[in-house]
């Protein structure tokens, strides 16, 4: 069985790191931590062109 502390170091570890997965066996037990990336930007809209009349 994995200690609670373990594995919440191991979430802050992976939060706090540069990497965007981990995984570990350890004891039988394999734990595998992955980070949701953030939500792609959405672009704003183009605004309509405008008519000009001459």
């Amino acid at each position: 069985m994995i200690d609670l502390d373990f594995l919440r170091g191991l979430i802050s570890a992976v939060d706090d790191s540069g990497i965007d997965s981990l995984e570990i066996a350890r004891g039988g037990t394999r734990i595998r931590i992955h980070k949701t990336p953030p939500p792609a930007p959405m672009s704003a809209a183009a605004a309509p062109a405008q008519v000009v009349h001459a």
